[in-house]
């Protein structure tokens, strides 16, 4: 009788563990990460060697971004039980996210020795092994260029848009712009990026990028475009910073146009996978050239953004806001005497939205179709619209052949701009890291 009843209570307090956990399993599945979070720690608090409760504890705490604590979790499943792939696929994925590389590489090259490891999971470990390798390598190098035919409607979308109306306080009586003038351009871009890691969370940046817009019929359009960059960017856990110097040159028409120096404040947050939040400064000194109707100026940008990945679907919303300190007046259209200093405070909302509606693969090679709309809106009814389709044709990991054409609507009451047009051609991208 008395081992019966020993066996039935045994039965029973199985029986008891299993429904907890299957309950809390359900809060896993349905993605409430913190209450799964919390019922596993209290199965972990009366079964602190149970395999199971230590391994979904540490699947709850990735989720919530304890990483130590997974870390933790997962290495008590490991002494419990040493061939639990799945457990080791997760450490060795911490370990990386957390910078400890070496580490990393050793619990994921003890994945690949599972020959009952999936093809899919062997080729995510196999890549995750190349990027340990570059993460610890201190140099890295990617080289970029491009090149492109577009044709363009509406080459008039500056001081002589299709429809320009000066401020009265600038020019009583207004201007009206030109007429509609299409014209076709080739467009170039080159670009070098350097990092160098000094600690596992630190690295030291460097890029300089060139960018060329060349018109066959209107040579006084041409845009020619530099910058330059440097600066450190340090990430630890889901906190991303950096600090950078800027500089910048614009030419148009043979011309130089402006060159501005800055520098370059940003911070980041990964609030959940695929979601980031992120705040930057930007002070600038701006001057222009002296036939240009813009003075010079110390700007300054203060921009705040929401990133958003799920499935197909990119959002970004941001919100930026603009203290402007103008001095050493370039307007020869006015008759009058600007204020020796003038300072202006403006803010814009920002957002876009991708949506990769079709991709299709065959081995390196895939083609992917993306929609992209982007809207910019300012508190003076100023607004600017742009929707874009873009075919592109991925030729390995180097090589990319792209189709786009794109509407653009731009009306400003306060630059005075009120145009539109149409741009359609076809570009040709190669990128390569080493």
């Amino acid at each position: 009788m008395l081992v019966s009843l020993l066996v039935m209570g045994a039965q029973g307090y199985a029986q008891t563990l299993q429904d907890a956990l299957q309950n809390a399993k359900q809060l896993f599945d349905a993605k409430a990460y913190a209450r799964a979070y919390e019922a596993f720690y209290l199965l972990f608090e009366a079964h602190s060697d149970n395999a199971r409760i230590n391994y979904y504890l540490g699947l709850s705490a990735i989720a919530l971004h304890k990483y130590e604590e997974a870390i933790a979790a997962m290495e008590r499943v490991l002494i419990k039980e040493p061939t639990y792939t799945q457990a080791r696929l997760q450490l060795g994925q911490l370990y990386y996210l957390t910078g400890v590389y070496d580490q990393a590489k050793q619990e994921l090259t003890s994945v690949l020795e599972d020959t009952k490891l999936d093809a899919k999971s062997r080729e995510a470990v196999e890549a995750l092994l190349v990027r340990i390798d570059q993460k610890k390598r201190r140099h890295f190098w990617h080289l970029g260029a491009s090149a492109g035919l577009l044709y363009d409607s509406n080459i008039h979308n500056d001081v002589g848009a299709t429809v320009y109306l000066v401020l009265p306080e600038v020019l009583a009586g207004g201007i009206t712009g030109s007429a509609p003038r299409a014209d076709i351009l080739d467009q170039e871009s080159l670009s070098v990026a350097h990092r160098y890691t000094l600690t596992p969370n630190l690295a030291w940046q460097n890029s300089l990028m060139g960018f060329g817009q060349f018109y066959k019929a209107t040579p006084t359009k041409n845009i020619l475009y530099g910058l330059g960059t440097t600066g450190v960017a340090w990430q630890a856990g889901v906190w991303e910073s950096a600090l950078q110097l800027t500089y910048e040159r614009v030419g148009m028409g043979g011309e130089e146009l402006l060159s501005a120096g800055g520098l370059k404040v940003a911070l980041g947050l990964r609030l959940f996978e695929g979601v980031r939040l992120g705040a930057q400064l930007l002070g600038q000194r701006k001057a222009y050239a002296p036939s240009y109707t813009y003075m010079d100026a110390t700007v300054w940008d203060a921009t705040g953004s929401l990133d958003a990945v799920w499935g197909n679907r990119a959002w970004h919303w941001g919100i930026v806001g603009n203290a402007a300190l103008e001095e050493a007046p370039h307007s020869p259209i006015m008759d009058r005497k600007w204020a020796t200093l003038k300072s202006t405070i403006d803010w814009q909302v920002l957002g876009a939205l991708r949506f990769s509606p079709m991709a299709s693969y065959r081995y390196t090679s895939y083609v992917q179709s993306m929609l992209d709309a982007t809207f910019t809106l300012r508190p003076r009814k100023d607004y600017q619209l742009n929707a874009q389709a873009t075919l592109e044709w991925s030729i390995g990991e180097a090589l990319a052949l792209s189709l786009t054409s794109a509407y653009v609507r731009n009306y400003s009451t306060h630059t005075a701009y009120d145009y539109s047009k149409w741009m359609t051609g076809v570009s040709a991208r190669v990128a390569v890291g080493f």
